[in-house]
């Protein structure tokens, strides 16, 4: 297990933008006047400084060498460079070289090139990564998700230390290393992206972010979605490449009184195997879940005295369960090992949409039955058992089929993503109910047959929360605004805390001759994360809902 543990200096990195986090940055006009820039895509930061993370146990971040777009740069004397130069497409070097933009002379250079799996291969500080349209590697200033972990509930919202961060590759699902956030909240995550030669990371990548903390609510949680970060902009250092797309800093929100206190619980897989779900099963949903490490580590924080079993899951693979008696003492040890030859089940079934608009496909996704939250409807979605297959976009209009699928309990959802479906909520009919389902630990092969889904279109949100996670003013002057479902005789509207706990319902008459239905709130003041949701009945039956994903907002954060 590699832990970071990265005091980033004083400097804050709240953001700033309730709608998305951007570091200031350089103009691509600025970029040509100083003649800083390869190109129009890549982006240095002028006058935002972040610390220098190969310098950071002291505390404090030196700003002294970080490129600012007001300096002068005093380029050698050609006659004194005693680089060969090369073509930006890369010819011009030997077998042994690489062809890579040098910033300090503001022109592509041979560099020796290096071997990703020799640990001395470059200079401290850098990292030998791949570099697009090349079969040789780079060595280069390394990537990071950097930001900020804070108490949501206390004025100011303190920072958190020692809340343990990671990333997830949306696609391949791997993990990345876990830092520990500092003193001061701060966190950096190193990342190992393929390179431009110009060191910037190539484009396409998308991550999330996972944290926890004790004491704390994980983040991502069953209403919090940890939304995705592009790899598109960076701010390039002295020390490294900073991304600065997407919301970096977290907020966690406190425990129930009753759930804080519990010990810490961790260990290891027996193979380095990053992104697979632990769960600690327990009798009552929703029971502790993380994921582990880079290195196939894993930690629990909260877990409270009980008899619990560690089971490990992910596509495609099965794993050993251990039993755990937990007390009032930390435990270090669990081991869960891969099982080389496993039995693994498949399911398959139909959907079918009705009364929904032409073109519209959906997904189905298995979610562990220990995490599941009933009436809420949501829990931890498995990685990998998805129809289709990751990070393929939702296709499913009939037939599917998900495989790989290690012994366990679960939950089945169709149309649990955005793609504006919905499973038909209406409980007299068949297709309608959620499925739950146990393949079992032993025996041959499984194949299950499952009943079909009806999926129907979903009541569009249109404030708040329409695309993600929208500020809110004030609960005060909150008006929940939807589109008009047809044939309904009245509506229902329920609003969940972060917890998944229903804090504010009411029903109203259904509308008619309008497009847009709107319900100004009444209820007690809110502050924090919130889910709103809205249900149309036809004769006390439910027959449409707005979608699982949407409807989210916030009030009273630091954004």
């Amino acid at each position: 297990m590699k832990i970071f543990f990265l005091f980033l200096g004083t400097v804050s990195l709240l953001l700033s933008s309730c709608n998305e986090a951007k570091r200031p940055l350089a103009t691509d006009t600025a970029h040509r006047e100083n003649d800083l820039s390869p190109g129009d895509t890549d982006e240095v930061s002028p006058d935002y400084f972040l610390p220098d993370a190969t310098d950071a146990t002291d505390g404090a971040g030196e700003t002294d060498d970080f490129l600012s777009a007001d300096e002068d740069i005093l380029l050698p004397d050609e006659d004194l460079i005693a680089k060969t130069p090369c073509l930006e497409t890369g010819e011009g070097c030997s077998d042994t070289e690489i062809c890579l933009f040098d910033w300090s002379l503001n022109g592509y250079y041979c560099e020796p090139a290096c071997d990703p799996a020799a640990s001395d291969s470059c200079l401290d500080g850098m990292r030998c990564e791949a570099v697009i349209g090349d079969l040789r590697h780079g060595c280069f200033l390394p990537v990071f998700i950097a930001g900020r972990i804070f108490d949501l509930s206390e004025n100011g919202y303190p920072p958190i230390e020692g809340a343990r961060v990671s990333a997830t590759n949306v696609k391949t699902g791997e993990g990345t290393d876990v830092v520990l956030s500092d003193a001061f909240g701060n966190y950096a995550i190193p990342l190992s992206l393929p390179r431009q030669r110009t060191g910037m990371p190539a484009p396409g990548e998308v991550y999330i972010l996972r944290a926890v903390a004790k004491d704390y609510e994980p983040y991502p949680s069953v209403i919090r979605a940890s939304l995705p970060i592009l790899m598109d902009v960076f701010t390039k250092t002295a020390t490294g490449f900073f991304v600065t797309s997407g919301f970096l800093d977290i907020g966690l929100l406190p425990l129930p009184e009753e759930k804080q206190g519990g010990v810490t619980v961790s260990g290891h897989l027996s193979e380095p195997l990053s992104g697979v779900l632990i769960i600690a099963r327990c009798p009552t949903a929703s029971c502790p879940y993380t994921y582990t490490d880079k290195e196939g580590f894993f930690a629990f924080f909260n877990v409270q005295p009980g008899d619990y079993e560690m089971a490990a899951l992910k596509s495609g693979m099965s794993f050993t369960s251990v039993p755990v008696t937990v007390a009032d003492s930390d435990i270090s040890d669990i081991f869960i090992e891969r099982i080389a030859d496993p039995t693994l089940g498949s399911i398959s079934g139909q959907v079918n949409i009705v009364n929904a608009p032409g073109g519209l496909k959906t997904s189905v996704v298995l979610m562990a039955e220990e995490t599941f939250i009933p009436g809420f409807d949501k829990g931890e979605m498995i990685p990998g058992l998805r129809a289709p297959a990751p990070p393929e976009p939702p296709n499913i209009t009939g037939a599917y089929t998900i495989s790989g699928i290690p012994a366990g309990n679960y939950v089945v959802l169709a149309a649990f993503e955005n793609d504006y479906l919905v499973r038909d909520p209406d409980p007299g009919i068949a297709g309608t109910q959620v499925l739950h389902l146990t393949i079992p630990d032993s025996g041959g092969n499984w194949d299950l047959s499952l009943d079909n889904f009806k999926v129907t279109e979903a009541i569009a949100i249109i404030y708040p929360g329409a695309e993600g996670p929208e500020l809110v003013d004030s609960s005060e002057n909150l008006v929940f605004r939807w589109k008009d479902d047809s044939s309904e005789t009245h509506y229902d509207i329920k609003i969940f805390n972060a917890y998944g706990t229903i804090v504010w319902e009411k029903t109203i008459p259904g509308a008619t001759g309008t497009a847009e239905v709107s319900l100004v709130y009444d209820g007690a003041k809110l502050s924090g994360y919130y889910q709103w949701r809205v249900t149309s009945l036809k004769s006390g039956k439910p027959i449409s809902l707005s979608e699982d994903l949407r409807g989210i907002f916030y009030i009273g954060l630091p954004w």
